[in-house]
C-alpha cells in the first residue's frame, strides 16, 4: 500500500473530491500497463485565479516515441491543455529541471515561455542532488 503523507493522510473525502474536481490526470496505457501520466491542477490561489499548474509528468522512457514516430508525451499534454483551456484557464504553469533540455524543446513547442529559474534546490528532498527549476508558461490568450 502506497504511503501517504501527513498532509495527505489528514485530509477529508470532501477535501479530496474537490482536489479531483479541480484536476486533470491523463494516462497512457498499452493494454492493461500504465506507461505515463500527466496531471494538471487547478491553482487554489485566489490571486491565482484562470491559472492552472501541469504538476506531474512520467512517461516510461521506453515509450517516449510510438512506432509511428509520433510523441506521445506530446499527444498527452495536448490533452491536458485542451481540457484546461476547455475549464477557462488562461495559463498554465510548469516547472522543469533545467537540464532537462528535451522536454524543455517541447514544451517551448506547445508555446511555453521560460519565466525564469529557481536557485538550486534539492531534487526530491535528497542533498545529494542539487538543480535548478525553469519556470514555463503558457499564455492561452495568445493562442486564439
Amino acid at each position: 500500500m502506497p504511503r501517504l503523507s501527513p498532509i495527505e493522510r489528514n485530509r477529508t473525502d470532501l477535501e479530496w473530491k474537490e482536489d479531483l474536481k479541480n484536476s486533470i490526470i491523463v494516462l497512457a496505457k498499452i493494454g492493461p500497463k500504465t506507461i505515463g501520466v500527466i496531471k494538471g491542477v487547478k491553482s487554489p490561489n485566489v490571486e491565482e485565479e484562470g491559472i492552472w499548474r501541469i504538476n506531474s509528468v512520467y512517461l516510461n522512457p521506453n515509450f517516449r516515441k510510438s512506432v509511428t514516430g509520433e510523441n506521445t508525451a506530446e499527444k498527452m499534454l495536448k490533452m491536458v491543455l485542451e481540457e484546461e483551456r476547455r475549464r477557462g484557464a488562461v495559463k498554465s504553469r510548469l516547472w522543469v529541471l533545467s537540464a532537462r533540455e528535451a522536454p524543455i524543446k517541447l514544451y517551448e513547442k506547445l508555446g511555453f515561455k521560460k519565466l525564469g529559474q529557481s536557485e538550486a534546490l534539492e531534487v526530491m528532498g535528497d542533498p545529494k542532488y542539487l538543480s535548478e527549476l525553469q519556470i514555463m508558461e503558457l499564455d492561452f490568450t495568445n493562442k486564439l
